[in-house]
């Protein structure tokens, strides 16, 4: 069964996957009304003492209410209501522009955590060196494809991945090609015209163009390059 793929530890020593487990969806919003709300009593400055006062304010009226009958008592309500009316809907638009502030602000403390951890894995893979390639291997290697030359050329092992460099010399080889300067091998495909065939590899060689060592090292000689990959000894 084959392995699990390693995961680069981050520099600061926590695990990428934290990230994905921050801010699960009830503790979002959690924390939207919870700064909505702060953001929309806050304005006010209560204090247990206001509202206690307010509470008493509140609990008087309504016991006159009681004492001075129900009909005078919803008469008072109508009254009161006008007067609560536009308070509510203040405090009703104060909770929702708070609500909007802490989106805002835990977007940018998301952008920022993340600005942080992607830098982190930058340098975790910058410094993540891969074993060197097994030079006395490769030197019995006859014939190589360009995605191979290009990354021995660089010395490193081909990966799944092009770095730039890498991709830097693909792109050196492939021009030498289509100059003549490097020759390659056709592979030739059945109910193909080789000639026509061959003609459109030269103008557009791709990854798997096949060149042999021996034009290698011809091409590096030429150009005064000396890659480990291709020397004899």
């Amino acid at each position: 069964m084959a392995g699990k793929a390693r995961q680069l530890p981050l520099p600061s020593g926590h695990d990428d996957r934290s990230q994905r487990e921050t801010w699960p969806v009830p503790g979002y919003w959690r924390k939207v009304l919870s700064g909505a709300w702060d953001k929309t009593y806050r304005p006010l400055d209560w204090t247990a003492t206001k509202a206690a006062v307010v509470l008493v304010a509140v609990g008087t009226i309504i016991l006159a209410g009681v004492h001075l009958g129900p009909g005078a008592m919803f008469a008072s309500a109508i009254g009161y209501l006008w007067i609560l009316a536009p308070i509510a809907f203040a405090a009703l638009v104060l909770f929702i522009w708070g609500g909007l502030q802490t989106t805002a602000e835990l977007y940018a403390e998301l952008n920022t955590t993340t600005r942080t951890t992607i830098a982190e894995l930058e340098a975790a893979v910058a410094g993540y060196q891969k074993p060197p390639p097994d030079y006395e291997a490769w030197r019995h290697v006859d014939r190589l494809t360009l995605r191979e030359a290009a990354f021995l050329w660089c010395d490193l092992s081909p990966g799944p991945s092009m770095p730039p460099n890498v991709h830097a010399w693909f792109n050196a080889f492939s021009s030498a090609i289509q100059r003549g300067e490097l020759p390659f091998e056709y592979q030739p495909r059945a109910y193909v015209h080789a000639e026509t065939e061959r003609q459109s590899e030269k103008k557009n060689p791709t990854l798997n163009t096949v060149v042999a060592r021996t034009a290698l090292q011809r091409f590096a000689k030429a150009n005064d390059h000396h890659p480990i990959f291709l020397r004899n000894v």
